[in-house]
C-alpha cells in the first residue's frame, strides 16, 4: 500500500485552484474538496474551498492531489 503525500497548504500551487477535487486534510479527517465561488447575502461572490457537500472548507493544514489509477489499456 501506497502512502499520502500530504503537502501543507502554505505550498499549494495556485494552477490546483482551477475546480479539480483535492484531499484535505482536515480537523483529523481526509475531506475533498474543490476552489468554488460563492454567493454572499449581497449577490457579490467570492472564492474558497467547498467540500463535496456544499459547505465551506475550514481547519485544513495539508492537502494531497487525487489521481486515478493507472489502468491497463485494453487491446
Amino acid at each position: 500500500m501506497g502512502r499520502i503525500d500530504w503537502i501543507p497548504i502554505a505550498e499549494m500551487p495556485d494552477h490546483l485552484k482551477d475546480g479539480r477535487d483535492l484531499l484535505f486534510w482536515s480537523d483529523d479527517e481526509a475531506v475533498i474538496a474543490l476552489w468554488d465561488k460563492f454567493i454572499t447575502g449581497e449577490d457579490d461572490y467570492y472564492e474558497g474551498w467547498a467540500t463535496r457537500e456544499g459547505g465551506n472548507l475550514m481547519g485544513a493544514t495539508h492537502f494531497a492531489e487525487i489521481n486515478a489509477p493507472d489502468w491497463p489499456l485494453a487491446d
